[in-house]
């Protein structure tokens, strides 16, 4: 049971004395930073990073696809820079991962021996769901995961019985936070909800949920008026997305796959014995800190384990689960590392394991070190896989920047525009917001296709962009809003050495109408 009152204590204060941390905690943290840091400096951005760089450009109050933190934290420090780098969009989520692992350790600390919190930290620090998806890409997940924690503080602390009003309004504040970082932040009080229906139902009858609701819903105002002045478009968008539903245990393997291949194996075998844990402990057995872990953190892993029985989902949707489920992993491999002898060999082979996926899978994805280009020539890999590689998505968009320049093309010229959503998020990125960059798509624009609608550009000359992974022929779709579309020129990007991506540009002569 939790005794102490002040809002912040249990969050920073150890033995009164602020920021106080284990030597073991700061370890972690410089190594997990440096790292970090290194990723984001080394690695181009991918195709949502690059779309996100493009709500940073657009200020407002919410967006097609997403809520408008992301782009907050993807315009922060390119603002203060003037660069505009996949380094520089993501360093504000990098920075912010930093802090979530200290909120994390003192959550862990609500319920774990200071060990046992230190190897939750640790696994929240190496795990590639998190430490990728949250703590390196400017995805809305880096946002979302830190308020998710604060919000999970002062879930614990109502739930395990403080009954103090200001936790309550902070809990509904941090909340409504992560909802403005992702709609993923309907969870934590749809699992309030129900908990409280079926072991607190007297706290219906107090003041606080409402007020833990109503500061939701304040903070989450930007997003609902941002809809309604444009027809509910975000909240049409991803409503859409939960409809048709068909039985397929195709997409439930392919996601539930897709789990284990972001949280490796080594992690995610224990993960499912800590959920089933909880289950167990929590639930059958009445343990209210394993009722805790199973209601925010089992549970919203299996609610999108359930969806994706009628739905495809993607891996990352169940991270915030695994959030708070880093917390009794963390007893339980101290445990596992103080009994037995093979656990600990286990637990030092899977923490380098990991380590060496970070080092190859960064140094193949800059320089091509695993030159697969060897397996086309063996057949093992057909010519066109090899350049449908994922990994080349995040490279090369230097060049485009690089043909505008050589051939001395000014934005007061042209302007730049592509088929796909997420090509015209790269190119505006490696413009660096110097161009007009649009997305000719009817229906596929996401918010290319507003942004589109402001834009005057009839009588204007464009270049079209595409490349050889994601390829499109102007003339098919363009050739009457033209009058003329030009053979392409064809930029090779290599690496290490090969030619692994073409980038396609057609000049295309005066804009005749709009493209809507």
């Amino acid at each position: 049971m939790i005794t102490e009152t002040a809002i912040f204590k249990n969050i920073w204060d150890t033995n009164n004395k602020y920021l106080s941390f284990p030597y073991a905690v700061w370890f972690i943290l410089a190594v997990s930073l440096v790292i970090r840091l290194i990723l984001a400096a080394g690695l181009g951005a991918g195709f949502d990073e690059a779309y996100y760089h493009s709500y940073a450009l657009r200020p407002a109050l919410s967006y097609f696809d997403h809520p408008p933190v992301v782009g907050f934290l993807a315009g922060l420090f390119t603002w203060i820079t003037g660069v505009h780098t996949a380094f520089t969009i993501r360093l504000g989520v990098v920075l912010l991962f930093t802090v979530s692992g200290l909120v994390l350790y003192r959550l862990a600390r609500f319920t774990l021996t200071e060990e046992e919190a230190v190897a939750a930290y640790g696994v929240y620090n190496i795990t590639p769901l998190l430490f990728i998806c949250s703590g390196v890409m400017i995805l809305p997940d880096g946002a979302m995961a830190f308020f998710w924690t604060l919000t999970l503080i002062y879930l614990y602390r109502i739930l395990s019985g403080e009954g103090d009003l200001k936790y309550w309004v902070l809990g509904g504040v941090f909340n409504g936070l992560t909802l403005l970082s992702k709609y993923h932040g309907v969870l934590p009080g749809f699992f309030l909800v129900l908990y409280m229906l079926i072991y607190r139902r007297k706290m219906f009858l107090t003041v606080g949920p409402y007020l833990y609701a109503f500061f939701s819903l304040i903070m989450f105002l930007p997003v609902i008026i941002w809809n309604w002045k444009n027809g509910f478009a975000s909240f049409l968008f991803q409503g859409s997305r939960a409809v048709g539903f068909s039985l397929s245990g195709g997409d439930f393997f392919q996601g539930f796959g897709g789990q284990a291949g972001y949280l490796t194996p080594m992690i995610f075998i224990p993960m499912l014995y800590i959920m089933w844990f909880t289950f167990k402990k929590g639930i059958i057995k009445g343990n209210e800190e394993y009722r805790f872990y199973f209601f925010f953190g089992t549970l919203p892993v299996m609610f999108f384990n359930m969806i994706s029985f009628v739905r495809e989902i993607l891996p990352h949707w169940t991270l915030a689960g695994y959030i708070l489920l880093t917390v009794p992993m963390g007893r339980f491999l101290v445990s596992a590392w103080q009994k037995k002898k093979y656990a600990r060999n286990i637990i030092k082979f899977s923490v380098w394991f990991i380590l060496v996926v970070y080092v190859v899978g960064f140094l193949h994805i800059r320089y091509g070190i695993l030159h697969l280009e060897k397996l086309v020539q063996k057949g093992w890999m057909t010519e066109r896989d090899f350049y449908r590689e994922v990994t080349m998505d995040m490279y090369g968009w230097d060049q485009v920047d690089k043909y505008l320049s050589d051939n001395n093309i000014s934005s007061e010229d042209v302007f730049l525009f592509t088929r796909e959503w997420y090509l015209s998020g790269e190119v505006e990125l490696a413009t660096q917001g110097g161009f007009i960059v649009m997305c000719f798509n009817k229906g596929g624009a996401h918010a290319y296709s507003d942004w589109d609608a402001e834009q005057d550009v009839v009588g204007k000359d464009g270049i079209f962009i595409t490349t050889n992974r994601h390829f499109t022929d102007p003339v098919k779709h363009y050739a009457g809003v033209f009058d003329k579309i030009s053979e392409p020129e064809i930029i090779e990007v290599k690496r290490g050495g090969v030619v692994s991506k073409l980038i396609y540009f057609y000049k295309c002569k005066n804009l005749k109408k709009r493209y809507m």
